[in-house]
């Protein structure tokens, strides 16, 4: 986990931001995969999940919109660990179980370092914003 955020090419300086796709999903209706580089991307994030113990995932909505990123996520890796970050939790929790056919029902709530959370089978989500999650707060979502 630490590796794959520390390999991110990220410039926030720069406007606007410049971010090493699909490590951050923008809320587009249509993707831009329209060129050999992007697909090239989009495959890499796909073996990328499919090689994963754990996925985290902050701040995105799992947007029909996003069919494409949901499918890598429902497909790709069925046995890694799901943790989902968005302030709006229930209707993550909702898309989410929607998306990977999985009973809302099972989860469980649930705190971890002062953070509402609902786990359940792989999944765990987090009522936060990004900024809320510390690296301390992280680690301890990493470890249960």
């Amino acid at each position: 986990m630490v590796a794959f955020i520390e390999g991110l090419q990220v410039d926030w300086k720069k406007d606007p931001p410049q971010v090493t796709l699909p490590a951050i999903v923008p809320p587009l209706a249509i993707k831009p995969v329209i060129c050999t580089e992007y697909l090239d991307r989009w495959y890499e994030c796909g073996q990328t999940i499919k090689k994963a113990r754990t996925i985290v995932i902050v701040g995105y909505s799992f947007s029909v919109a996003d069919e494409h990123f949901n499918d890598l996520i429902r497909k790709g890796n069925g046995e890694a660990k799901l943790i989902v970050i968005d302030p709006d939790m229930e209707a993550v929790v909702n898309r989410v179980c929607q998306t990977l056919n999985h009973d809302k029902a099972v989860l469980r709530s649930k705190n971890v370092q002062g953070l509402e959370c609902k786990t359940g089978g792989r999944l765990t989500f987090v009522r936060a914003k990004a900024e809320e999650v510390t690296s301390i707060r992280l680690m301890e979502l990493l470890r249960d």
